[in-house]
């Protein structure tokens, strides 16, 4: 019986060449992959980056008339996912920025170790440290410091699989963006699920 696929979600708004950048290393790294890439309301002037992702093989390109935010556009993804594969009919997903914050490489592996590790939850990470980071998350790193607190790892951009059926379900009865995220890690909590990770 073939394997399950991972399909790999790209929430996008005003994306650049680095979305195009992105998804054809991922295809040469990886042979052959479905990404499913949602266009959140972008401007008229990007619609032609959607067009040419439209053209790889294995890539969906879902619109929004109008910008949503992004826990919509997760949803818009959820339920293409369920409609065209069923309640098994795939593995999981993999959610992903597209704007060169995430390695290709980083997204793939991901990918794998869902496949790997079935049952278990696995979150990517990152380490706010360097020139490089936006001064909002230096910020909140200081703050949690000078409070004793351990400093973020992750921003709110990050690797998350989706594995659960039932955990997809619940976050598309979700009313807001912000209790999407929130419900998301209470189903996991929930549920009981063992969380792995890669630095």
């Amino acid at each position: 019986m073939p394997e399950k696929p991972v399909i790999y979600v790209l929430p996008s708004l005003d994306p650049d060449e680095r979305i195009l950048e992105l998804v054809n290393s991922l295809e040469k790294l990886s042979g052959q992959l479905e990404l499913l890439v949602i266009d959140d309301g972008s401007r008229v002037e990007k619609q032609p980056i959607f067009d040419q992702l439209a053209l790889q093989n294995g890539c969906t390109v879902i619109h929004h008339e109008k910008n949503k935010g992004k826990g919509a556009a997760l949803k818009t993804a959820f339920r293409y996912l369920l409609a065209r594969y069923g309640e098994d009919g795939f593995s999981g997903c993999v959610t992903a920025d597209g704007d060169g914050q995430h390695l290709p490489e980083d997204i793939l592996h991901i990918g794998a170790e869902l496949q790997a590790h079935p049952r278990n939850l696995v979150l990517g990470s990152r380490v706010f440290t360097g020139d490089d980071v936006p001064w909002k998350s230096h910020s909140v790193r200081d703050r949690n410091s000078k409070r004793g607190r351990t400093p973020p790892r992750c921003g709110t951009a990050s690797f998350e699989i989706i594995k659960s059926n039932k955990s997809i379900h619940t976050i598309l009865d979700c009313k807001a963006e912000i209790e999407t995220k929130t419900q998301r890690t209470n189903v996991w909590a929930s549920r009981g699920e063992r969380q792995g990770g890669m630095k």
